[in-house]
């Protein structure tokens, strides 16, 4: 029950952290032309880093045109629908009626919310904000992409772990 209840916590403050950061993708122009500027992109914000001058920095919401909104959409509520189910999967255990296949379960939803969103973000999203931009432009993924990709990884684990162990 602790290893569950650390694991979930684990995972939680992932997610939540991938979630609300803005470092999803980051957009630069090459090293050569002009190193102190990028641009991170987020689920819910979008921030301009200019290091050489501040006062030509900063955020706004995040936005899509209308073929990419669903997606940008959709993406947003299945992180949060994976946080929901994993908070439940955290306090169930305090209902004493609660049968071990509901937990597992909701285990297994919130692995599917979780594996899709780095999915639909690299194949949808990630395509669509470094459109237009050739050579001269460097995009990677940042942080908070890789976050929600180990806590999917770790979820997957802990559901294994869940199964083997009921």
């Amino acid at each position: 029950m602790w290893f569950r209840i650390i694991s979930v916590t684990l995972i939680l403050i992932l997610l939540s952290i991938s979630l609300l950061t803005h470092n999803w993708q980051i957009l630069r122009l090459s090293p050569e032309l002009h190193p102190k500027i990028e641009t991170s992109i987020g689920l819910w914000k979008t921030c301009i880093h200019n290091k050489s001058d501040s006062s030509q920095s900063g955020c706004q919401g995040t936005k899509t045109d209308d073929n990419h909104r669903l997606f940008l959409i959709l993406t947003r509520l299945l992180s949060i629908l994976t946080i929901i189910f994993l908070v439940i999967v955290l306090f169930l255990p305090l209902l004493r009626s609660t049968k071990p296949k509901i937990c597992t379960g909701l285990i297994g939803i919130a692995v599917a919310c979780a594996c899709i969103v780095p999915f639909i973000y690299s194949t949808r999203l990630e395509n669509y904000f470094s459109q237009g931009f050739d050579k001269l432009m460097v995009s990677k993924y940042g942080y908070s992409f890789y976050l929600q990709g180990l806590a999917a990884l770790l979820l997957i684990t802990l559901l294994i772990f869940h199964c083997t162990h009921s």
